[in-house]
């Protein structure tokens, strides 16, 4: 009787601890509708000052993105009276840099925290303050984000005229809204620009002339391989692995990325493990009837930028340009070439060169110039990019699923998670879309 009477008590308790959890979970999730509902009506007010709730993604500390980041509502503010512009959020990718950023691990951090999370995507505008000059974007144009660290993983953002530059495409020109190039649109601020000022600022290049680049199936990579196509030139692309395959990547995987990154127009793809294995007459037949490349590009670091130096055998003065550290390893460069060959090592970063246009009129137009060219490659398609595109939801359900397969923690990924990610026919090869990542932002006004 005394064990009977303990269980029922034990049950009751467990039950009732069970029951409470559920409530407050139901109330919460009553509540996020409530004010989603509220916020929706909100925004087609008719006052000077206007503000709703937008739903997105903020740190308040730096750490593990999964244990990081939440899913807030956001109190953003307009006023007509302004010069300020109101964008709605259409797709946002999950760059590499999002991911140092929110780790605390990057050379631009946020100016204090909490902070909203995302430094591109694309954006349509919705309101404009009466303030705005006669040039600026009007109602429906779409906008890239020119300021980092606008925050864009949030479904509604306010800046300033400096703070965007338009596409030359409105959000009328769709007869039907076409997600995939949404998504494309979206990735045009960091990586194909990043691609394209390396091609073209460092090295003058003759049609038919090479360059050489490790990270090739990144989005950095992918820019390369395409925009070079378009110019009339060839590269040479090494990525993680080998032909025969190794313990990290399968030789079914590492075929599967090679066919991906030839399909795109790339004309050689070598494993880091076979170049490091090449002997001189190995890479004297692999540059036959080629010239040595003139231009390196390096996001990796490590050991494989002393391989790659080795194919740099040109008699003209040539330049390996680092814009990225994957393997958070220092760079390994061997005495000879420096002195023989005439070979520089010099950085590039992006955001950097962005504030140099801020003060220089000549190369702000040029920063213009080329969002234009590159926004003409994707709507004519020749330049693609590959990714995984998950809805952000109503009230950000998707968010960590997006997370998860920006930082390859597909392990922990579920069945629910399956309901937020969209299928895009041609880009759905799992290898090539890997860690790249698009939150799609779903109709909510």
């Amino acid at each position: 009787v005394a064990y009977s009477r303990a269980y029922t008590r034990i049950m009751s308790s467990f039950v009732a601890r069970l029951m409470s959890k559920r409530f407050k979970s139901n109330l919460r999730l009553r509540n996020c509708a409530y004010l989603h509902q509220h916020h929706r009506r909100s925004f087609e007010g008719n006052a000077n000052n206007m503000g709703f709730a937008s739903y997105g993604c903020s740190i308040a500390s730096y750490g593990q993105p999964l244990k990081v980041c939440h899913v807030t509502s956001n109190e953003v503010s307009f006023n007509r009276n302004s010069n300020d512009f109101l964008l709605k959020t259409h797709a946002a990718p999950i760059n590499p840099s999002d991911i140092n950023i929110i780790e605390g691990r990057y050379a631009l951090l946020p100016k204090s925290l909490p902070a909203i999370c995302g430094n591109e995507g694309v954006f349509e505008v919705k309101k404009t303050g009466s303030l705005c000059s006669g040039t600026a974007p009007d109602t429906g144009d779409l906008v890239i984000a020119t300021r980092s660290l606008l925050g864009s993983w949030q479904q509604y953002v306010t800046c300033k005229e400096s703070d965007i530059i338009p596409l030359n495409v409105s959000i009328d020109d769709f007869e039907k809204y076409d997600v995939h190039l949404m998504s494309q649109l979206a990735q045009i601020a960091v990586n194909p620009c990043t691609a394209y000022r390396m091609i073209n600022d460092f090295v003058s290049l003759n049609e038919g002339e090479y360059i050489i680049q490790n990270a090739a199936n990144s989005a950095v990579g992918e820019s390369v391989i395409q925009i070079a196509r378009n110019l009339g030139l060839k590269t040479i692309n090494v990525i993680r692995g080998s032909e025969a395959g190794t313990e990290t990547r399968s030789k079914t995987q590492f075929e599967s990325i090679q066919q991906h990154l030839l399909s795109l127009g790339a004309d050689i793809v070598v494993g880091d493990v076979d170049l490091r294995k090449m002997h001189r007459e190995d890479r004297e037949k692999l540059l036959v009837h080629r010239k040595p490349p003139k231009l390196a590009l390096n996001g990796v670091g490590g050991e494989v930028v002393a391989d790659m130096v080795k194919l740099m055998t040109s008699e003209e003065p040539s330049v390996m340009v680092t814009y990225g550290g994957m393997s958070r390893k220092p760079l390994t460069i061997p005495t000879a070439p420096l002195i023989f060959r005439d070979i520089a090592f010099t950085g590039f970063w992006l955001t950097k060169w962005k504030q140099k246009c801020e003060q220089d009129l000549a190369l702000n137009e040029e920063y213009h110039d080329m969002v234009r060219q590159i926004t003409s490659m994707i709507t004519q398609h020749d330049l693609r990019l590959s990714y995984k595109l998950v809805r952000f939801g109503d009230v950000g359900q998707g968010m960590m699923t997006a997370l998860k397969h920006a930082t390859s923690a597909m392990d922990e990924i579920g069945i629910l998670d399956a309901i937020h990610m969209v299928n895009v026919d041609d880009n759905e090869s799992v290898d090539a879309v890997k860690g790249k990542t698009v939150l799609l932002f779903e109709e909510i006004a």
